[in-house]
């Protein structure tokens, strides 16, 4: 399904998952997709929950994240919360900057 919607135009943006790289799951990006999003300019949302990073610890948000950055480049990745029904590690709810805990990790 992926495939299809990259196929019909430009996405603005992709929210609510994650990526293969660090976590195999059938809702999350392998590297093509990231690379066909972030050459449309587009921006992924990665989750705070286990199907989207499988490490919920700010660890494996920060490594998700940075896959992502690796493979679509630097304004590629943002930060995906979807709402505080998820056990995080933190909460970016309203942040304008990151936490500190993952700042110190992606800095």
């Amino acid at each position: 399904m992926i495939d299809d919607v990259l196929g019909m135009h430009p996405p603005g943006g992709v929210s609510h998952g994650g990526v293969k790289g660090t976590c195999d799951h059938i809702r999350n990006l392998s590297d093509d997709h990231v690379r066909r999003v972030a050459a449309t300019g587009g921006v992924i949302g990665i989750g705070y929950w286990d199907a989207a990073v499988c490490d919920v610890s700010v660890a494996g948000i920060v490594r998700a994240i940075q896959h992502a950055v690796q493979v679509g480049g630097s304004i590629t990745s943002a930060w995906g919360p979807t709402s505080t029904a998820h056990d995080t590690p933190f909460d970016t709810t309203g942040c304008r900057r990151s936490p500190k805990s993952a700042r110190r990790r992606l800095f």
